[in-house]
Parts: C-alpha cells; sequence; structure tokens
C-alpha cells in the first residue's frame, strides 16, 4: 500500500482517495476519505472513529476514555443542539487543528431531518456527523462503512423513531445496517468537513495524500 506523500496541487485530489489532515489521539494524523470534489472543495469523510484516551482534545463529558465512544446527548435527538455537535465544533476544531488548517475547513451549509417528519431544517457548521440520504449516496463504496470488527456502530446526525433516539451504522452478521440508538449510548464518532482546495495554507500543513486501493 502506498504512503502518504505531501500534497503540492489540488489536482492530485481524486475522490475516493485519501488524505491525512489534522492530529489526533497522541498527535496521530487523522485519515479522511475524500467522497466527492465540487468546485475546488472536497468533501471528507473520517475513514476510521476518532480514538483516544485521556488527552486535552477528549475531555469532555461526551467522551468516553475507556471505550473511545461517545454519547450523542443528554436527552434531545436534535443535531444541533447535541452535545456531540458542540463537541466536534468547539472542543475537537480547537484541539485537533491549527489555526490555519481551521482556516482551511469551510462553514457548511447542510440539511438535517426533523424529528417524525418528512421536512428539513438547515444547519451550517465546519464539522458535521454524516446523514442517512449522505450514506446512501455514497454506500456504493461499502468500505466507507467500516468500524472495529467488536465495534459499537458510529453516529449519524438524523433523528430516530422516538424523541431521544438517533439513526446509528452498525454491523449485523455479515451486513451493515442502520437503526435507531438512545442518545446516552456510547457510540464511535466518524465526522466529515469540507475543504477548500484552493486555500494555499494546505499544502503548507499535514495534509498529505494516498491514492485509493481499489
Amino acid at each position: 500500500m502506498d504512503e502518504f506523500k505531501l500534497i503540492t496541487s489540488m489536482r492530485d485530489i481524486t475522490p475516493f482517495s485519501f488524505v491525512n489532515f489534522g492530529k489526533g489521539y497522541n498527535n496521530q494524523p487523522i485519515t479522511w476519505r475524500v467522497l466527492r470534489i465540487e468546485k475546488n472543495h472536497a468533501f471528507l469523510f473520517a475513514d476510521n472513529f476518532l480514538a483516544g484516551e485521556g488527552n486535552k482534545l477528549y475531555m469532555s463529558k461526551v467522551f468516553s476514555h475507556s471505550t473511545a465512544t461517545a454519547i450523542y446527548g443528554d436527552t434531545s435527538n436534535v443535531w444541533r443542539k447535541s452535545e456531540i455537535y458542540k463537541w466536534l465544533n468547539k472542543d475537537f476544531l480547537r484541539h485537533a487543528f491549527t489555526w490555519s488548517e481551521r482556516i482551511a475547513i469551510t462553514k457548511t451549509k447542510y440539511l438535517t431531518k426533523k424529528h417524525n417528519s418528512n421536512d428539513y431544517y438547515t444547519d451550517k457548521s465546519k464539522i458535521f456527523l454524516l446523514s442517512l440520504s449522505e450514506i446512501n449516496t455514497y454506500k456504493q463504496d461499502m468500505s466507507m462503512l467500516a468500524t472495529k470488527p467488536d465495534g459499537f456502530g458510529w453516529w449519524l446526525r438524523d433523528p430516530g423513531r422516538n424523541p431521544d433516539e438517533v439513526l446509528r451504522v452498525m454491523k449485523s452478521g455479515q451486513e451493515w445496517i442502520v437503526n435507531n440508538a438512545h442518545v446516552n449510548e456510547l457510540l464511535e464518532i466518524r465526522p466529515a468537513i469540507v475543504l477548500k482546495l484552493s486555500n494555499r495554507i494546505l499544502y503548507h500543513s499535514s495534509f498529505k495524500l494516498k491514492k485509493h486501493d481499489k
């Protein structure tokens, strides 16, 4: 498998390649999968769950230090009010990325489904969880759904069946399924970000590329 290499041009980046951007636990690079390139922007999805125990990045009431998992929130399944939304866009954003890297992350507008409704509300943030519709868009590359063999599954941002439930992705036997999880369950976190590829700051940071092995 190829090693990660420095990126010198945004033309190097293609869908389903991998990039290292930002630092997680023990200053290890965070690997992202490129899901889409559009108008000089790259839509990235964390290739694995955010792991770590006991460092300042994860000092939050949402995070379990023993299992590297997090709750969604206290009682509500509303994404923009959730504890995980606040953690991703405050603590995680501040500690995982340098000041210049944060500038390159675009504040993205997206739709989130309302509970027990066919309606959506518009939100805008630098870091977000995927929705069920986004999973369905990119599921042709099924390896993106991977989690630990003994994993807990990972959070989506869509509300679940009941007011205190949210959708999650998990493995059942050999199948990947989406089902409901209580907001206080401990699940893995796999966020998404959008990078402005024309920002020259990227090419002087931790931004590195590895082509996708088909």
